[in-house]
């Protein structure tokens, strides 16, 4: 796709060329491959000041859907319960009893998570702003009843951030714009950011 002409490409595959960038100069890990056919799983571990997650990717190379189940303490070292982020879609997935079911992988298809452990604190469970659903975060303050992050990228960037919260926020900002987050699920929230090379996320939650 990046040999393409650029300006021929569509929105959606412009956003998705540009999610590559900047790159991350480390090769994911490929804990289930033998060697002996085409790999269905590759995870890069991450870390960034918000915290450590793992970017999972996993590949169906078949003629028909398919489901699959993770087993948290056998591929990525989770001792509890998690918390994955679709890249694709922005699907939410929660583990139950140590084990991860990711959306069904389409055939000849992918999907990529960010998978965090589930923890009682604010937590960036990811974004779509960049495919390790994280890197793009510079710094990361937590405070009381606020956060602030500084969200780098060196580029243009449009899209959507994930936390989860102790409570509702009653305040957002990007580089002092109020934005108005959505609510997803339990303690989850989205919140659509837009800044140019770098922006500062302000909230407040009551």
């Amino acid at each position: 796709m990046l040999s393409d002409d650029l300006s021929a490409l569509s929105p959606e595959s412009l956003r998705l060329a540009q999610s590559l960038f900047p790159p991350l100069y480390r090769a994911a890990q490929l804990p289930a491959w033998r060697g002996e056919a085409p790999p269905r799983m590759a995870i890069l571990p991450m870390r960034r000041p918000q915290g450590k997650w793992w970017v999972m990717g996993l590949f169906n190379w078949s003629d028909r859907p398919v489901r699959d189940e993770i087993r948290l303490r056998e591929w990525i070292h989770i001792p509890n319960e998690a918390i994955a982020l679709s890249f694709w879609d922005g699907r939410l997935v929660e583990s139950r009893a140590g084990i991860l079911e990711p959306p069904e992988i389409p055939a000849h298809g992918s999907i990529l998570l960010a998978v965090h452990p589930r923890e009682d604190r604010v937590q960036y469970v990811g974004s779509d702003l960049h495919f390790s659903q994280g890197a793009e975060v510079a710094q990361w303050k937590v405070t009381r009843d606020g956060l602030q992050a500084r969200l780098r990228l060196q580029r243009e960037a449009e899209g959507n951030i994930w936390l989860a919260l102790p409570g509702s926020p009653v305040k957002a900002a990007i580089d002092g714009t109020p934005i108005r987050p959505v609510h997803i699920q339990n303690n989850i929230w989205k919140f659509p950011v837009r800044f140019a090379r770098e922006g500062v996320l302000d909230i407040c939650w009551g």
